[in-house]
């Protein structure tokens, strides 16, 4: 799996950067299929001062995304990263129905 780290407006920590990839690991072990994976953390300069977190995980044929907006980059990364986990769990759950629908039609036309 190809994994691509930016940080904009900011230098990432080391510390933080780790978390991420630990997280990834995790997310990595729920399905194979994963392509790449692209975390964006952006340090956006409002008067809020908010983090923004993005991360976009290629699968076949499609590409889950996620975006969440904090005020702490870790709190951001946690809700990110568990929306993108409920996104591949459903994806997962249609391919899986696809495949017994597929089976069964095969079995009724033999």
């Amino acid at each position: 799996m190809e994994i691509h780290f930016t940080a904009r407006h900011f230098r990432a920590p080391k510390i933080l950067k780790d978390f991420v990839f630990t997280k990834i690991e995790k997310v990595e072990r729920l399905y194979e299929g994963i392509v790449s994976c692209e975390v964006i953390l952006t340090n956006e300069k409002t008067p809020k001062n908010s983090k923004r977190v993005e991360i976009n995980l290629r699968v076949y044929r499609s590409t889950l995304t996620s975006v969440v907006r904090s005020d702490d980059f870790s709190k951001a990364i946690v809700a990110a990263f568990d929306k993108v986990e409920r996104r591949l769990m459903r994806y997962k759950s249609k391919l899986r129905e696809r495949y017994k629908i597929r089976k069964r039609r095969a079995a009724l036309a033999a």
